[in-house]
């Protein structure tokens, strides 16, 4: 009998196709831990990701859980701990039903948050170096193309494409001064709805200043 009660219980092997599986296993296992019903995860940012377990809509939407959580980005009201996460700030909340919580629970919840803080900056890390590896693989490919490129404007619409690919932008457009001081589109990517292929660059100000001083100008 007692052989039977301390075997491995079995659980289910579960399928994980996305970040949004991954996350909710990590949560799950850490809301177990903690004894809670549910977990969610806010990460400070424009964006305000979250992260949730067992928490069907956004747990802010509840007046009482807004107030807490302006409260606590307010006041700064956490347990601080020695090997806090300093590229990661949010709040979290864990929720129980029909239980309260004791005074340990604040440092348990502190740990599990240093836990959820570290496996959010090693997604930004891996996100981070992926895409320095792709844009690494971009210049390698402009340069390449720079190089063995035969026929110009293939070479440069194959251009426009990688940097929109790769760079993560959603319009390349390579324009060339004629002799006529007059900028004509050489190549685009996309190439539908093009509004004008010749313009002159004194009517658009960030050319203007980008022809006049050679430099990098950022639009928009």
């Amino acid at each position: 009998m007692a052989s039977g009660l301390l075997t491995t219980p079995t659980v289910a092997r579960r399928r994980i196709g996305s970040d949004a599986d991954e996350w909710s296993i990590r949560l799950a296992a850490l809301a177990a831990l903690g004894h809670y019903d549910a977990l969610t995860f806010i990460v400070d940012g424009p964006a305000r990701t979250r992260y949730a377990h067992n928490v069907a809509d956004d747990p802010l939407s509840d007046a009482a859980t807004q107030t807490a959580y302006e409260e606590v980005r307010r006041t700064g009201s956490t347990v601080q701990t020695q090997t806090a996460i300093q590229d990661v700030s949010g709040v979290l909340i864990a929720l129980r039903v029909g239980r309260s919580f004791a005074a340990t629970d604040a440092l348990t919840a502190s740990r599990i948050s240093e836990l959820l803080a570290l496996e959010v900056a090693r997604d930004g890390s891996a996100d981070r170096d992926q895409k320095h590896r792709r844009q690494a693989f971009a210049l390698y490919e402009l340069s390449r193309l720079a190089l063995f490129g035969e026929q110009m404007s293939e070479t440069l619409q194959d251009v426009t494409a990688l940097i929109t690919s790769a760079f993560e932008n959603d319009v390349a457009q390579i324009w060339l001064l004629g002799p006529d001081d007059v900028l004509e589109l050489r190549a685009a990517h996309p190439q539908e709805e093009l509004h004008f292929e010749r313009t002159l660059p004194s009517e658009h100000d960030a050319l203007a200043e980008a022809l006049h001083q050679r430099r990098l100008v950022r639009i928009g």
